[in-house]
């Protein structure tokens, strides 16, 4: 019960996530008043009144990172290369698009009860009338397709696809368009966020953790491999196919911050990427706009483990390791 108290704790802690990057910046300014302003702030909130526990000072749930520029310093040169690169991926998605008339002929799609609404659009349930099998179909505007969080996600979707995907992936396995929408069909993922889990469930035990890290581990494998780092791996991106944690099995998920490399290596910009902060490396948070390598995926997924092992973030608001007993 104490375990489940500190992942709901965590959960819903979210002014100290929000006050981390506040500290960051004015870590030589009235940084007591701000941890004591915090700490208050937490003891007043009265879904931690019955709680004698202590709780964490971090927490695994932050606002949705957008992925744009956390310190803008485009030049021109930057600035053509951006143009040019979404061109290119717009000209790879229309030539990989089929004509809308081939999705209704071939799913059956709900569009009255959506699954969710995204960033960039709402998803539906839809049925291959051929095979029977359950699909995920996300509608997105075209409007939108000048957002990089978007150009990010199509490049990422397009080169797993192109290389043979992953089991452990959500997949895209086809696309659409007409005059004003994008249509993509990807994997329906039904169990839910692992970061939903934690918080109904509590931890993890540690042969359910050890067999979903392998997942994770297995598919950032193949992402490196072909050079895609996800740039945002955290709870809310990895999704479950079953609400049952001793038989789910993992598919990452939200590409919006992923990034692929050129022939030359990971020199990957941060002009156009984005992050979590609460699972990035030190060297990302000292310098933010250094390149990200697979190593951010690493230590992001370093982080998920004790998450799913402890129900609390391993780091306070000080970067000190939070030991639990």
């Amino acid at each position: 019960m104490l375990r489940r108290r500190n992942v709901v704790a965590a959960a819903v802690g979210t002014s100290a996530v929000a006050s981390m990057d506040m500290l960051w910046k004015h870590k030589d300014e009235n940084k007591e008043g701000l941890v004591s302003e915090l700490q208050d702030s937490i003891h007043h909130n009265p879904m931690f009144s019955n709680m004698t526990t202590t709780l964490p000072l971090f927490t695994p749930s932050i606002q949705q990172c957008q992925c744009e520029p956390l310190h803008p310093t485009l030049t021109q040169q930057t600035r053509t290369a951006a143009a040019l690169s979404r061109r290119a991926t717009i000209r790879l998605l229309n030539e990989t698009s089929n004509p809308i008339q081939n999705l209704h002929a071939k799913y059956k799609i709900n569009w009255n009860l959506p699954l969710g609404e995204g960033t960039f659009g709402a998803v539906f349930s839809a049925i291959n009338r051929k095979t029977s099998d359950k699909v995920a179909l996300k509608k997105i505007p075209k409007k939108f397709t000048d957002s990089s969080s978007f150009l990010n996600e199509v490049n990422a979707l397009l080169h797993v696809r192109t290389n043979g995907g992953h089991p452990y992936i959500c997949s895209l396995k086809e696309n659409f368009e007409d005059e004003k929408y994008y249509y993509m069909v990807l994997d329906l993922v039904s169990g839910g966020e692992m970061f939903e889990h934690l918080i109904k469930m509590g931890a993890y035990s540690e042969a359910d953790a050890s067999r979903l890290v392998k997942e994770v581990a297995a598919a950032l494998t193949f992402m490196h491999g072909i050079g895609i780092v996800h740039g945002d791996l955290k709870p809310e991106n990895l999704m479950l196919s079953t609400a049952r944690s001793e038989d789910s099995t993992i598919k990452i998920v939200d590409f919006g911050c992923a990034q692929i490399s050129e022939e030359s290596g990971f020199i990957i910009s941060k002009s156009s990427a984005g992050n979590t902060p609460a699972y990035c490396p030190p060297e990302v948070l000292e310098n933010p706009d250094g390149p990200i390598t697979p190593a951010m995926d690493v230590w992001g997924l370093g982080i998920i483990l004790y998450i799913m092992l402890t129900g609390l973030h391993p780091f306070d608001l000080h970067g000190t390791f939070h030991f639990v007993q």
